[in-house]
């Protein structure tokens, strides 16, 4: 292929892509139902087949156009989840079942489409007389739940807890040099748990509990700024305050 080839090509590509911003924005301001999900859906597939680069370097031109998040949140949302979403969309068609479920899920745009009817076979019947439970007298034993405790390492007491981000209370290099409302020493409604909360929330745990069960979820809220190694820090982090922290034996579930 001859570089002059190419140089049409590529500039063709950008053309088109130029063309397609204007298009999606447009379609994002009109679509109000149903119906106009799914015409949005076309020029999102359309954007799709040019690749994962095409569809994630013009969404996030979309997603700064239209004001929805910073430039910054823009950039690193659709950066992480933009091909899997360019995948999704190469993937379904626009009028399809699939599609109304995008439409309802994501937008709340279409109502959830009738559930497929499907024959699942036991391999055995349910007991005609079932087994009745009933309590042996024992001493009730007491254990500790807790769940989704988001914690962020980067929480700032004194930063500013009103923000135009998805979560608050850090020093971003866009925060105002006054905050409106200072983050507080242990924590803030509108933001992720501080490291501070969390350490004292697992010192009141009572010792003689029986045990702890933990289900998840550890990783703050910057889905825009959190990278594997971050995750798996995290993890690493929490999983090292349970054990110094709680007096008794926790069990992860899953």
């Amino acid at each position: 292929m001859s570089w002059t080839r190419l140089l049409h090509i590529l500039l063709l590509c950008l053309v088109v892509r130029g063309s397609l911003v204007d298009d999606i924005v447009s379609a994002i301001e009109e679509a109000v139902t149903c119906t106009a999900c799914h015409a949005l859906l076309v020029p999102l597939q359309t954007l799709a087949v040019l690749g994962d680069a095409a569809f994630s370097d013009t969404f996030t031109e979309v997603c700064k156009a239209t004001g929805i998040e910073d430039d910054d949140v823009c950039a690193g949302v659709i950066g992480q989840q933009g091909p899997i979403i360019a995948h999704d969309l190469r993937s379904i068609s626009a009028l399809g079942q699939s599609a109304t479920k995008l439409c309802d899920s994501v937008l709340g745009l279409c109502q959830p489409p009738a559930v497929n009817k499907h024959t699942m076979t036991f391999p055995k019947a349910a007991p005609a007389n079932p087994k009745v439970w009933t309590s042996t007298g024992k001493t009730p034993i007491q254990v500790s739940h807790f769940s989704d405790v988001h914690i962020d390492r980067s929480y700032t007491p004194g930063a500013d807890a009103n923000c135009t981000k998805p979560i608050c209370c850090r020093d971003y290099a866009d925060s105002p040099a006054t905050p409106t409302e200072p983050a507080g020493a242990i924590g803030e409604h509108n933001c992720d748990t501080s490291t501070a909360l969390i350490e004292s929330m697992l010192k009141v745990i009572p010792a003689t509990n029986a045990f702890s069960i933990f289900t998840g979820d550890v990783v703050e809220a910057a889905v825009w700024l959190v990278d594997q190694n971050e995750a798996t820090n995290d993890l690493n982090l929490f999983n090292n305050e349970m054990a110094t922290l709680l007096k008794t034996t926790v069990y992860p579930v899953i």
